[in-house]
């Protein structure tokens, strides 16, 4: 999901300082009015000045007026200056979330892995989309990709929140679908039916190859089979957070030599010209793009995914891909790439 910053601004919005120029106006013309039914009819100070009593008096009671919009101008630059300085604060701890959404990921025995990260916003380094890849003891690994609905840094704080309680709870509890339930409760309680989660969340087991998932409402990814084709993880869960007590379903794979995962969110195959937006673009792109390295298979899917919509992103990306390397192959280094 991508950033929208709402814009921000300090003070009387453009429409409020309209409403009280134009006040002011018509005060200073009714006062005006007033005057000069008065004045014309006596000899006054307006008459030795010549012209029309009503012309001295509106140039006199605009003087106010000139001085209400000063104010203004003055209280809208501070506004605009305030808003920059907001902005800036805001870049800093999203370049700081940076670090939390898009780690380095660790080198792990017999597979490779390798990640794309594409920002919706070029001022903007992160987003609502984020992965994880972490350590359970010596024979588990966990990863996950995530979605978070809503817009701007609020969206950025919950999938923080949502990757610390994943990683909080699964080290609690290895029962996946319990855990996940827990995680749920956790973003309810914490942001309540307004905002929800889509998510992946597999622990997999490295000797054997054994993964156990969950899918709460990801788009599915795609496991790539040496020998059987290509087959697609599909939900069998609702989203993280929709409501308190939710349940979730686990199921399970074999990732075997030479085996691919990948794992992506909606914004790399939303948008396409030309395209159906579903998994199965990305199914028929993977298997144009195979034989590949866990890195160039990334790699590739993130240009078409830009190529497709014409260069002009609607969404952000995440990429996570996997591949099970065999007995006596080389990995590849990991490599992740941020571009905003």
């Amino acid at each position: 999901m991508a950033i929208n910053r709402k814009k921000q601004e300090g003070g009387f919005s453009k429409r409020h300082r309209g409403v009280i120029v134009f006040t002011t106006f018509g005060l200073i013309t009714n006062i005006a009015y007033i005057l000069n039914s008065y004045l014309s009819s006596a000899p006054n100070f307006f008459h030795h000045l010549g012209g029309n009593v009503f012309d001295h008096i509106i140039i006199i009671l605009f003087l106010p007026l000139l001085f209400v919009i000063g104010l203004l101008s003055d209280h809208s630059r501070s506004a605009h200056e305030s808003l920059g300085k907001a902005l800036k604060r805001e870049s800093a701890v999203s370049h700081n979330l940076q670090e939390v959404f898009y780690p380095r990921i660790k080198q792990i025995e017999g597979y490779e892995f390798a990640a794309r990260y594409r920002s919706l916003l070029e001022e903007s380094d992160v987003g609502g989309d984020y992965y994880d890849v972490f350590q359970l003891g010596n024979d588990y690994t966990v990863f996950t990709i995530a979605d978070v609905s809503g817009k701007g840094l609020q969206a950025g704080m919950l999938g923080a929140f949502v990757k610390s309680v994943i990683r909080a709870y699964l080290r609690e509890q290895f029962n996946l679908p319990s855990a996940v339930a827990r995680i749920s409760s956790a973003v309810y309680h914490e942001h309540g039916p307004d905002m929800f989660v889509t998510a992946f969340i597999g622990i997999l087991h490295k000797p054997s190859g054994h993964l156990r998932y969950v899918n709460a409402g990801h788009p599915g990814p795609l496991h790539v089979l040496k020998v059987k084709g290509i087959s697609i993880l599909n939900a069998d869960s609702m989203p993280l957070g929709i409501f308190a007590g939710q349940e979730f379903i686990e199921d399970e794979i074999t990732l075997d030599a030479d085996d691919y995962l990948i794992l992506y969110t909606d914004g790399l195959y939303e948008f396409r010209t030309g395209h159906e937006a579903t998994p199965e673009t990305i199914a028929k792109e993977v298997e144009a793009f195979l034989p590949a390295s866990a890195d160039e298979l990334a790699g590739r899917l993130l240009a078409a995914a830009e190529s497709g919509i014409n260069g002009e992103i609607n969404d952000d990306i995440a990429v996570l891909t996997l591949r099970r390397l065999k007995a006596a192959e080389e990995r590849t280094p990991i490599r992740i790439d941020r571009i905003a």
